[in-house]
């Protein structure tokens, strides 16, 4: 007579909160001091630098720190504008964009952003506070939300994917963005959405495109390094270019890595997935609403109809 062991079974409210934390005491999801880590974007891309080598770049702007392009150019000097051209057009050929290593702003705005070459340099010549003292800053930088020093770099710049499809900036609006949930080393199917509201994108062909670049771009990556991980992945569209230019994490916390988590068929997906791939089983009525889609459903019908957050 043989014996089979069925899935483990995961006890779990059915609203986002109750969800995830189901997933974090479970061990489906890591959230420690190296996920952390990888808020700092700057850090991210060395570690996928360090995976992927020369093929990291195809698949994720080249990533500098703003410190380390500029090493040993002194920002007193006379001179320091023209040199710092000179450098940066040599690092970047096709352009570049400059944000804050550590901070979270989905919308990109406020001190810390350049996406205008024009706005940068013009900042730069007349001393702009944010980028002067990012470079003579004489202690360590600790990093916000991580408590310590990473990168040791406050700012970072990324190479333009506007430039790379030829295009001089993003000011065209010509570009779109798109937002892929992955777990591990897969792609959750049926949950890849417009990144903005405001700004659509039209039609699957472009949908699939990301996918099928973002099925690649994982399938390069050490199993060990993906183990655990849930990512929301931003991908920049612009003329046919592709690229990765955010990857969101939990940052080491026990909570969500998208804000599309609160939508019912976004958790649904993630709990059939999870199901399949880890050999568990939520239990329960709450477990057959969570499987069917219909989890955080007052939550979310509240946050849409009455907050009237969309």
């Amino acid at each position: 007579m043989t014996s089979s062991i069925g899935p483990r079974s995961i006890h779990s409210g059915t609203t986002r909160n109750l969800w995830l934390r189901a997933l974090y005491e479970n061990g489906l999801v890591r959230a420690d001091r190296e996920v952390q880590k990888l808020t700092d974007k700057l850090h991210f891309y060395r570690q996928l630098k360090n995976h992927l080598g020369e093929e990291c770049d195809l698949f994720h702007p080249k990533t500098l720190g703003w410190r380390e392009a500029t090493l040993d150019l002194d920002p007193d000097n006379p001179e320091f504008l023209e040199q710092t051209r000179v450098r940066l057009q040599k690092q970047f050929p096709s352009g570049f964009i400059v944000k804050p290593t550590t901070v979270i702003n989905t919308g990109g705005d406020g001190d810390g952003y350049w996406f205008e070459p024009d706005r940068f340099w013009s900042d730069l010549q007349d001393r702009h506070p944010v980028l002067v003292n990012a470079l003579k800053r004489s202690e360590s930088f600790v990093a916000p939300l991580v408590g310590e020093c990473i990168s040791n770099e406050e700012l970072c710049l990324q190479a333009s994917v506007a430039g790379l499809a030829g295009q001089r900036s993003l000011a065209a609006k010509n570009y779109d963005e798109i937002r892929i949930h992955t777990y591990e080393g897969d792609i959750l199917p049926f949950i890849t959405y417009s990144r903005w509201k405001v700004r659509p994108v039209k039609g699957l062909e472009k949908f699939r495109q990301c996918n099928e670049f973002v099925k690649k771009f994982l399938g390069k990556l050490p199993v060990e390094f993906l183990a655990g991980q849930a990512w929301g992945l931003d991908v920049m569209i612009v003329d046919g270019v592709l690229r990765v230019i955010d990857i969101n994490t939990n940052r080491g916390q026990p909570g969500q890595w998208s804000g599309f988590l609160t939508r019912p068929w976004v958790i649904g997906a993630y709990t059939r997935h999870i199901e399949t791939k880890k050999a568990v089983r939520f239990s329960g009525v709450e477990g057959w609403l969570l499987r069917a889609g219909l989890g955080n459903s007052i939550k979310y019908l509240k946050k849409i109809h009455v907050e009237g957050i969309r």
